[in-house]
């Protein structure tokens, strides 16, 4: 699967995510705090008797703006068949528990 491909296989995931149902509703900040995550992955490919090691490290950084606005940095880099791949994400946000999200993304392949 390309790198495209992934991207756009992604951010599918992530609409069909934000168009759930909520299940109640939220109150607070867009944002309550600086918080993070951190991801590592690794496997293996192959045929025939090759293989070759996959690995992809990745995180993320949000931060408030505010009350009602937020900032995250997403990062991605990996390793396929010999091959380095990496990416990263900016995405400044409003949010509204009653409503919904709503920001523009920056994407770097």
């Amino acid at each position: 699967m390309t790198l495209y491909r992934q991207l756009a296989a992604l951010t599918l995931c992530a609409l069909a995510a934000s168009l759930a149902p909520l299940s109640g509703h939220a109150e607070g900040p867009a944002v309550s705090a600086l918080n993070g995550k951190v991801s590592v992955e690794s496997g293996s490919t192959g045929n025939q008797g090759n293989s070759s090691a996959t690995g992809l490290g990745q995180g993320s950084i949000t931060t408030p703006l505010g009350h009602s606005f937020g900032l995250q940095l997403d990062g991605a880099a990996g390793i396929a068949s010999g091959n380095l791949h990496g990416g990263g994400a900016l995405h400044g946000f409003w949010r509204d528990p009653t409503v919904g999200l709503l920001g523009p993304v920056v994407v770097i392949a």
